[in-house]
């Protein structure tokens, strides 16, 4: 059996990640508010943290499973530095 290992640097998803929305936004109307700078700086800070302590607990899948997972919040839910329709 083959098996392959990709390693993946939090950067790198969300660079893709940023420019899938980029690509789809106007035909969803899906995204109305980015922080793409502050996303991109935590991906980086983490891939800093990892390749210091690659064995560090904290960074374990048990502790924090999607570490590293993009994902985006809808506008319905408060979050700091954003308007909301509540």
């Amino acid at each position: 059996m083959l098996s392959v290992y990709l390693q993946l640097r939090a950067e790198n998803v969300m660079e893709r990640f940023i420019t899938r929305v980029e690509e789809v936004r106007h035909l969803l109307n899906a995204v109305v508010a980015t922080c793409y700078d502050e996303a991109l700086a935590t991906a980086k800070q983490l891939d800093k943290d990892l390749d210091a302590n690659p064995k560090d607990e904290k960074f374990s899948k048990e502790n924090m499973p999607l570490l590293g997972v993009p994902m985006s919040v809808k506008e319905a839910f408060g979050l700091k530095g954003f308007l909301n329709n509540l």
